[in-house]
């Protein structure tokens, strides 16, 4: 298992990296989604996603 807030990668080999790919993908499609969503019931309109967490 990978922790998902850890950013030194260098600890994992290419192939654990590799592994765990395609769910860090799926998980930062939902937190976009997830972000788009919030900013609209937050009001925030613009496509800059960085405008929600700027507030």
């Amino acid at each position: 298992m990978i922790e998902i807030d850890e950013l030194d990668f260098r600890r994992y080999s290419p192939a654990q990296l590799a592994a765990v790919r395609p769910s860090l993908e799926r998980l930062a499609d939902i937190t976009r989604r997830n972000l788009r969503l919030l900013d609209g019931v937050l009001g925030v309109e613009g496509d800059d996603p960085a405008q929600g967490r700027k507030l």
